[in-house]
């Protein structure tokens, strides 16, 4: 695991408060960095970058929340905040591996392998 990784989000969430919500995503990523050693490899290489810190993330998340707001209330499951944290940073969904973005989309026969 890489504890760059660790380091780069928990030096964002200093300059947050513990209720802030952009603090508590921070952890949900240092869990998923610490169950998964590639995903923390792409955190802490995405980090150096501003547009990809905690907080552009929370946005994202709070894109969708707003997308699916239901009267004054909005809401984002657990799995569906995963699902946006890995496709921010990249991450497979565990058990995957991550298909380079160069990648043919279709096979149309065994030598295109080659």
């Amino acid at each position: 695991m890489s504890n760059q990784a660790l380091e780069r989000i928990e030096a964002q969430q200093k300059k947050l408060k513990s209720q802030n919500n952009t603090y508590w995503l921070g952890e949900q990523l240092k869990d998923i960095c610490r169950a998964e050693p590639y995903a923390a490899e792409l955190v802490a290489q995405d980090l150096v970058n501003p547009e990809m810190d905690i907080v552009h993330l929370e946005k994202k998340i709070k894109d969708y929340a707003d997308a699916h707001r239901e009267g004054g209330q909005a809401c984002v499951p657990p799995q569906v905040a995963d699902r946006i944290i890995r496709e921010f940073y990249g991450i497979p969904v565990s058990g995957e591996t991550a298909k380079p973005a160069h990648a043919a989309s279709k096979v149309n026969s065994i030598f295109d392998l080659f």
